[in-house]
């Protein structure tokens, strides 16, 4: 016959917390002092806050508390690239070229690994990603989606035979 260890729900909880060695209870939370959680954190932007309550006379600035929240900024970025072109005097033209990664193509490499990623990676249906484009600003048909997903992915197949061999 198995032995079974006996329950440990039964037992009253303690809802003291511990104390550490300076007789001060511990508030943070475990690991809290092994690292800076902000300490590699990059800032994009500082933003100043002063008290809403009217300031009385003689009070002394005595420096800022730092409060850091971490945001996620999704909005459209459309470029529009100029290229220009010159005619020779022979009668022939000269134009410039897109950015590699940019030739026939009217989305940009971050929005295409974006499409790729939530399709693949996050299981994410065409027609709930075509809705989060669109409500986005993102112009795109459910055509266009189709061939992002579907076109164009020799370089992916070449990695995946090169990995399976």
């Amino acid at each position: 016959r198995p032995k079974f260890k006996a329950s440990k729900l039964d037992k009253s909880t303690d809802n003291e917390k511990p104390e550490n060695e300076t007789g001060t209870s511990n508030n943070k939370r475990p690991g809290s002092a092994k690292k800076s959680k902000n300490k590699y954190l990059v800032i994009h932007q500082d933003k100043v806050i002063q008290p809403d309550c009217e300031l009385p006379e003689g009070m002394s600035f005595k420096g800022y508390r730092d409060y850091i929240v971490q945001e996620l900024e999704i909005k459209p970025h459309n470029i529009r690239y100029r290229l220009a072109y010159y005619q020779l005097p022979n009668g022939s033209t000269v134009t410039a070229t897109l950015p590699d990664g940019l030739a026939g193509q009217h989305f940009g490499i971050q929005l295409r690994s974006y499409i790729l990623y939530q399709y693949h990676q996050c299981q994410v249906t065409q027609p709930l990603l075509l809705e989060q484009l669109r409500e986005w600003g993102v112009d795109i048909s459910s055509g266009q989606l189709n061939r992002l997903l579907t076109e164009k992915h020799t370089d992916f197949h070449i990695e995946k035979d090169d990995l399976l061999e």
